[in-house]
């Protein structure tokens, strides 16, 4: 549902958020001071970060979707209305005319 997939991108934008902070530190390390292991965890922390990107991308694309089919859904029941109502009052106006040569008939008796 649109609820569950919006508190899930928020988490995912936590995440992200933390994941961030902790490139950041590696990063603002200078290359003389990193060691190995340092080199590795930022490039592990960039992959995920890749990766919660990719997932918030998913996110945003599925709830556009969703609102784009409900706008086509919206449209379709408005359209079905006005061609209910078109069909109505055409109804309504073939009956008045059936009514009419009655009533003419009944007037000349």
């Amino acid at each position: 549902s649109e609820v569950m997939l919006i508190k899930k991108g928020k988490r995912l934008e936590a995440e992200q958020a933390e994941c961030e902070k902790k490139v950041r530190v590696l990063l603002d390390m200078s290359e003389g001071n990193k060691t190995d292991s340092d080199t590795v965890e930022e490039e592990r922390l960039i992959n995920i970060k890749l990766e919660l990107v990719k997932k918030r991308n998913e996110i945003v694309n599925t709830l556009e979707m969703d609102r784009i089919r409900e706008l086509e859904e919206n449209s379709a029941v408005l359209d079905v209305r006005s061609n209910f109502r078109q069909h109505e009052a055409e109804d309504l106006q073939t009956t008045e005319k059936k009514k009419l040569p009655l009533r003419k008939r009944l007037l000349s008796l």
